[in-house]
């Protein structure tokens, strides 16, 4: 089974990404926040497969959140999840540490395929 976090700042994202991974026999949600402050802490806590970090918080970017945890936890696999164009951060990400940057529109059919990908690289 395929233990997933899920760190973003709005509820209806947090609940569509359940209800999307629910879907998949291999796939849990594991644990979430909506406090950007919570998400190292709470990795640490529980052993977790996969995060799914959303880019853009209001108190701190998900990208300096990714660069933290390539230090803490280097080998987390982590998505990243934005509604921003990738050409704006999805090199960033990517270069930052990020198995795949995910646009919001396109997470139901993408973002399955990323996580099993991020976790059986």
């Amino acid at each position: 089974m395929i233990r997933v976090f899920i760190a973003d700042d709005h509820p209806l994202v947090r609940e569509g990404l359940k209800k999307l991974l629910r879907r998949e026999p291999d796939m849990e949600v594991a644990g979430e926040t909506g406090n950007i402050g919570e998400v190292e802490r709470m990795l640490k806590e529980d052993p977790y497969d996969v995060l799914i970090l959303d880019i853009s918080f209001p108190e701190k970017s998900g990208m300096v959140v990714l660069r933290e945890l390539r230090k803490s936890l280097p080998h987390l696999p982590v998505i990243m999840l934005s509604a921003l164009p990738k050409y704006l951060f999805g090199e960033e990400s990517i270069k930052a540490g990020a198995q795949a940057y995910i646009h919001k529109e396109s997470a139901s059919e993408k973002l399955v395929t990323a996580i099993r990908r991020a976790v059986h690289h």
